[in-house]
């Protein structure tokens, strides 16, 4: 950590699941997170949870 601002791309990943399957899902939500991290060398990688209504 040099403490430095560096500017990079981003992206957004917005996963949906059934409200039954949050615990499970919050487990591997957080092993793509750390993955993340690792592969690309990221100090740190945002997660925002949010209750949704979707429909196709």
């Amino acid at each position: 950590m040099s403490g430095r601002i560096e500017k990079e791309r981003s992206y957004e990943l917005i996963l949906l699941y059934p409200v039954g399957q949050a615990s499970a899902s919050d487990r591997r939500i957080e092993e793509i997170r750390r993955a993340y991290e690792q592969t690309f060398g990221q100090e740190s990688v945002g997660r925002v949870d949010d209750r949704a209504r979707a429909d196709f």
